[in-house]
């Protein structure tokens, strides 16, 4: 996810910049704005404004989880127009590169590659990354961060020894954290309140260890349904409705203007 906001602050700072360019020569300055509006057509919700503390010159909505990967697989591209021409199409390479090596070391097909293969495949990203460097200034060397560190030069390992990196997720350890302070907030009498926090999850352990619901199974027919499809679906039906409503209003030969016209008068009549 660092990585991914790495990408991202550039993406932003680079239409930032067409826009100081544009307004430089008088031109209309409107980059800044069609990339938000590419980022939102990716069906995530985001936005960009300046902090009123003024401790930085922009800041914006931070994306997590699957509005990141629906940003990952559906924006590299819409980025035409939005980021300079002379480095679109090694940024958008560099997009699509990423979300394979994140999909890559995510799946159990990992640990079907050596340590070499991910290694080369992560090291290729990287060099890349400085490459585009040579224009735009988010992608130097000095904007390597420990997190593009690690990608290259520990997650080969990692990977080649305990297999997929979806193992190492904390989500599990932040959910019992979030527990804990929930616990914590709802007690009037905080004293021990750390002894009290674990004697309380140690209770809801023992009590809940033996009517957990099993897990079902599931197996996934559409991959495309949440992120496509159901957009599609919905707006079929939407259109269906619409197609519905006029065809009774020729059928009854009504205008919705007229109907309209109508239910006003009755009212007055009545």
């Amino acid at each position: 996810m660092r990585v991914f906001d790495v990408l991202l602050r550039n993406l932003i700072d680079d239409a930032a910049e067409k826009d100081d360019r544009a307004a430089a020569v008088g031109n209309k300055t409107d980059y800044l704005e069609s990339l938000v509006k590419s980022i939102r057509s990716c069906g995530v919700s985001f936005n960009i404004w300046t902090p009123k503390s003024g401790r930085c010159e922009r800041d914006w909505t931070s994306l997590r989880g699957d509005d990141m990967k629906k940003i990952m697989k559906n924006l590299p591209e819409k980025l035409m127009f939005c980021i300079h021409n002379n480095t679109h199409d090694q940024t958008v390479k560099l997009w699509n590169d990423f979300s394979l090596i994140l999909r890559l070391i995510n799946s159990p097909a990992v640990e079907l590659k050596t340590p070499e293969f991910v290694f080369n495949m992560c090291k290729k990203w990287a060099s890349d990354f400085i490459e585009i460097g040579k224009e735009r200034n988010g992608y130097r060397p000095e904007n390597i961060t420990p997190y593009i560190h690690t990608l290259v030069y520990h997650i080969p390992f990692y990977v080649s020894n305990y297999g997929q990196i979806r193992k190492f997720s904390g989500q599990a350890v932040e959910k019992v954290n979030d527990s804990i302070k929930t616990i914590y907030q709802k007690k009037t009498n905080k004293m021990d309140c750390t002894i009290d926090t674990i004697k309380v999850r140690k209770r809801i352990e023992n009590l809940c260890s033996e009517m957990e619901r099993e897990r079902r199974n599931y197996v996934k027919k559409n991959d495309d349904w949440w992120e496509h499809h159901i957009r599609v679906t919905r707006a079929q039906k939407k259109e269906n409705v619409s197609k519905e409503i006029q065809a009774a209003d020729e059928k009854f030969h009504v205008s919705t203007v007229n109907f309209r016209q109508l239910i006003f008068i009755n009212r007055r009549g009545c």
